[in-house]
């Protein structure tokens, strides 16, 4: 597994560890979009839902992601899910073919506006992990990752080591705006230790 995302066609769904995935038709893919759309967008209460079995404070990230979607430029609707291990395993297979976990998943819905940008999927043990290994805090990890799904959304990619260096030098900028520190080569690092043991 390697620590790279991809942007790649409008509604295939990204993760931090991005392995390319075969195209779609377009109808497919709107098609496969709306299908996901039904857990996830158009949640009435907040942007935010929390799934997982950790405790955390969805009514403090949704301020963070108002502030990640103006700083990105983002004025369209995006939903997230914060997920337990189980879930993200069964998004990622079912969405990338990929029957193992991960941190963060992006859903570009390919549909223009009033249509939602997208949803996101956050893996909240993977986070908490990952936060660990970093030695930052919780909220710190997850707005890391809503940074990185929230660029994807707008069309930056990290496969090739150009475009890498471009996001994570978004990501620090975005970070900073916003007043929570990113690591200025911030990855997924829990990957970098799947792929080199």
């Amino acid at each position: 597994m390697s620590s790279k995302s991809t942007h790649t066609t409008k509604s295939q769904a990204k993760s931090a560890d991005d392995k390319p995935v075969d195209a779609q038709p377009e109808t497919s893919r709107v098609q496969d979009f709306r299908e996901h759309l039904l857990p996830f967008s158009f949640m009435k209460e907040s942007p935010i839902q929390n799934t997982a079995s950790i405790d955390l404070d969805v009514e403090g990230l949704v301020s963070v992601l108002s502030l990640i979607k103006e700083a990105v430029g983002i004025t369209r609707p995006i939903a997230v899910q914060l997920v337990d291990s189980s879930e993200m395993v069964r998004l990622n297979t079912v969405f990338r073919n990929c029957p193992e976990n991960t941190d963060v998943l992006t859903f570009p819905s390919g549909l223009d506006d009033p249509h939602p940008l997208g949803d996101i999927a956050v893996c909240v043990e993977y986070a908490q992990r990952q936060a660990t290994l970093r030695g930052v805090s919780m909220i710190n990890e997850i707005t890391a990752l809503l940074v990185h799904a929230c660029l994807h959304l707008v069309g930056y990619d990290d496969i090739a080591d150009e475009d890498r260096s471009a996001m994570q030098h978004k990501m620090n900028e975005v970070g900073e705006q916003i007043g929570i520190p990113i690591d200025g080569e911030w990855t997924s690092i829990l990957h970098q230790d799947y792929e080199h043991p």
